[in-house]
């Protein structure tokens, strides 16, 4: 596959990175598009109440090819909330292993919605390009920081 960026600034792990000792580069898909929302009531005066409400994250990734995205599919099949993650500009060393980040989440939830897209007009330039739309119902999400850490539950 062909470089299409030098500055990856966002990666995605299908799992919780801060589980393991070790992360690996091959391990990562690249984020191509990200959203994600919730919601939280107001009161008259501007003023939120309550506890927010989980919402959807809406990913695009690539990869090089399809059977990099079979673990996902396995996610369709999962009855319980699954741990993903999101790395923001991730420094790897020499070798490959996650060495820095700037910042990142750690969604927990549940894969709903899977579409895959193969991009015709880049893979006569620049190798085959295979991309995954994944929507992933949320349960709960943790943000990961360098000066402080905020997690949020949800009930749906």
């Amino acid at each position: 596959m062909g470089i299409i960026s030098n500055n990856i600034k966002v990666s995605f792990l299908n799992f919780n990175f801060q589980e393991r000792q070790r992360t690996h580069r091959d391990q990562c898909a690249t984020v191509q598009t990200f959203n994600y929302e919730f919601s939280r009531n107001i009161n008259a005066y501007g003023r939120a109440y309550g506890g927010s409400s989980g919402g959807m994250v809406t990913l695009t990734l690539r990869a090089g090819t399809k059977f990099e995205f079979r673990d996902y599919y396995e996610c369709l099949t999962m009855n319980e909330p699954r741990a993903f993650s999101l790395i923001y500009n991730a420094v790897f060393d020499d070798y490959g292993v996650l060495s820095d980040y700037e910042g990142g989440m750690i969604i927990s939830g549940y894969v709903v919605s899977l579409e895959e897209v193969y991009n015709r007009n880049r893979a006569d330039t620049e190798g085959e390009q295979m991309f995954l739309k994944m929507d992933i119902l949320i349960s709960k999400i943790g943000y990961v920081g360098v000066n402080n850490s905020l997690d949020m539950s949800f009930t749906q």
